[in-house]
């Protein structure tokens, strides 16, 4: 339409005054050629209306273009997400680490889980029921889907998953954003258990569902509907945030073990050489702190329980108690 417009009204601005304009054609093909920001120059405006005309067809060609090269852009990016999505549902990745829901905030999360799985294959998959962000990365894969929907988790292979993070939503009153992650992580444990009756399967360990609450009271919720781990991001913000004007300088050092590649918490097994008759959590943290550098700060207890923390130097040691310490990576 723009070039057959460009070109009639060239025409009637310049025919019998451009020797180069003979007819409606030759305009229109002028107009083509312009708009297209080819312009082979065969024919040229000669008048001032028409020299403006020419202009606009110009910038209207520019405009035109760009906006094809973003709606081809745009729908060849979609269908590479999308073969990619399929390609992760039906293939046979395992160990890897799905995260549920995502608002803006969600990237330092996924910076941060790139940096703790930077040594080795794990994949990070996002599924969220909404379109994927144009600002994420490509490396994360993304997958269009309600992960309150058992029929949904299906795509994200959860049964294969080394770990599920719910991540609490942002827009929603706290309540409400609870409400959808104690809906999501039930879901899971739900999805889970059906699949390993009909497929008839164990695994080695279990998938492990990390929960983000909003809201101190709902946490037996999230813990009840099947969160192996709940954090209260809010709560733990606040009391850091408290406890630093108290005692100054401590919040640096809690963010110090809680960032990548710094003294940080990890837990492992109680190495053979320090369990003899009679050990004692004193003599197992300084062969521990001798021989690895590491130092032991709680116990893990074989028998179930809390996590000790500073247990007393005389508590004997069991073979299957795990150790709580800090490190620079993990060395047990």
């Amino acid at each position: 339409i723009v070039t057959i417009t460009g070109g009639v009204s060239l025409y009637l601005l310049e025919s019998g005054t451009n020797a180069k304009l003979d007819t409606v054609g030759d305009g229109i093909w002028w107009a083509l050629v312009t708009l297209t920001t080819v312009g082979y120059g065969d024919v040229t405006p000669e008048t001032t209306f028409g020299r403006i005309l020419g202009g606009f067809l110009m910038v209207s060609g520019l405009f035109t273009l760009a906006l094809f090269a973003g709606i081809v852009g745009q729908t060849l990016l979609q269908a590479v997400l999308t073969i990619r999505e399929e390609q992760f549902r039906m293939s046979n990745y395992v160990n890897h680490v799905v995260v549920c829901g995502y608002h803006p905030g969600s990237e330092l999360l996924l910076e941060s889980l790139a940096q703790e799985f930077s040594d080795s294959k794990t994949e990070v998959l996002l599924l969220a029921d909404e379109e994927r962000p144009q600002d994420l990365h490509p490396k994360f894969v993304w997958i269009d889907g309600d992960p309150t929907k058992e029929s949904e988790l299906d795509k994200a292979r959860i049964d294969q998953a080394r770990a599920v993070i719910v991540v609490g939503r942002r827009d929603r009153p706290p309540q409400q954003a609870d409400a959808i992650t104690i809906l999501t992580t039930f879901t899971i444990r739900s999805y889970l258990r059906n699949f390993m009756q009909t497929q008839e399967q164990s695994r080695r360990s279990p998938v492990y569902v990390v929960a983000e609450i909003l809201a101190a009271e709902n946490v037996q919720h999230a813990r009840t509907a099947g969160a192996n781990e709940v954090i209260e991001s809010r709560r733990l913000g606040f009391s850091l945030l408290a406890h630093a004007v108290s005692q100054p300088g401590t919040a640096f050092l809690m963010s110090q073990v809680v960032s990548y590649e710094a003294q940080n918490l990890y837990q492992g097994p109680v190495p053979e050489a320090c369990i003899d008759e009679g050990a004692t959590f004193a003599k197992v943290a300084a062969q521990v702190k001798h021989e690895t550098g590491a130092l032991v700060i709680g116990i893990r207890p074989s028998t179930g329980g809390a996590d000790i923390l500073n247990p007393p130097d005389d508590r004997p040691m069991s073979p299957n108690d795990g150790l709580i310490y800090l490190a620079e990576k993990p060395v047990l």
